[in-house]
């Protein structure tokens, strides 16, 4: 239709161009698709990890378990093989002391007594021999008593009797005066407890480091005086012994152990569970203190 409303009878054209929603676009399809599969892909691969990590876990959790059990079983086995080596350590005291009190026993029983018949006879001779042998007779005589005195000396060092005669204490007693009169040093000795029974292992062993203790201070501290104090409580036997020697450097201690004999009594105790203490310096004297579980030791029989 025109100005003069006049209609023209040729068809019109219409051209229409849809546009299809961004989400039905060919190329967000594909974007998504692509997208879609990467993300399928990676939880695969995330699944594929979480499962081989929760195998290796497992896996190592077994180990652990495993090495956990070792471990238990080897504690175990270590401490009956402890317990073993405690009882072997008490029977081989008790061994070896017994060995002790064979040769002390051979010793009285054969030179002791050739010794005493020979003093006998000298004594004898003495009577009947001239006035220009007395001297001499004497002389052997002398010589034969220092060899009794000797032989005696060295009976009561390698096994004294009165520790199986009177009993640890009294046994104690006896060292001390031995001591005192042989190197002419004062030891103060204090039993504050009555320590009596003691297991015969643990009697040896505690006579033993205490004679030990003793002869490295007359060996090596040049002290004038010595306390020993000896008590027994809580199932254990506790020691100490002080002096006013010269000391030495407690930091030494490990080379200071195979010079005294220290490192042989603190072995001995180990084999117990006891324990070894030292406190020195120099000058200023020393201190050491043993503590040793007697509940356990192998009875006298």
């Amino acid at each position: 239709m025109d100005r003069n409303f006049n209609y023209d009878q040729t068809p019109e054209q219409f051209i229409f161009t849809v546009n299809l929603p961004w989400y039905r676009e060919p190329a967000f399809l594909a974007m998504s698709s692509v997208g879609l599969m990467t993300t399928l892909l990676l939880l695969f691969l995330l699944v594929f990890r979480y499962v081989k990590l929760e195998h290796l876990v497992n896996l190592r959790t077994q180990k652990l378990n495993q090495a956990n059990l070792q471990l238990s079983q080897d504690a175990v086995q270590l401490r009956e093989a402890e317990i073993k080596l405690r009882g072997m350590s008490s029977e081989l005291t008790i061994a070896e002391e017994r060995e002790r009190r064979k040769i002390a026993s051979f010793l009285h029983d054969t030179i002791g007594h050739t010794l005493a018949l020979c003093k006998l006879k000298i004594s004898r001779f003495k009577k009947n021999c001239s006035d220009d042998q007395v001297d001499q007779i004497e002389e052997i005589s002398s010589f034969t008593e220092q060899s009794i005195e000797d032989i005696h000396s060295i009976i009561f060092q390698i096994s004294p009797p009165v520790l199986y005669e009177l009993g640890f204490d009294r046994a104690v007693k006896w060292l001390v005066d031995e001591y005192q009169e042989q190197y002419q040093i004062s030891i103060q000795y204090n039993a504050s407890n009555v320590i009596e029974p003691v297991p015969e292992d643990r009697k040896i062993l505690l006579f033993q480091i205490i004679r030990e203790l003793l002869v490295n201070i007359v060996k090596h501290a040049q002290a004038s005086e010595v306390h020993l104090q000896v008590e027994r409580k809580n199932g254990s036997v506790h020691i100490k012994v002080q002096d006013n020697g010269k000391g030495f450097r407690v930091e030494q201690i490990e080379e200071e152990f195979k010079g005294y004999g220290l490192f042989s009594i603190r072995q001995r105790l180990q084999y117990i569970e006891g324990s070894l203490e030292i406190h020195s310096q120099i000058n200023l004297g020393s201190t050491i203190s043993v503590v040793a579980p007697i509940e356990s030791g192998i009875s006298n029989e």
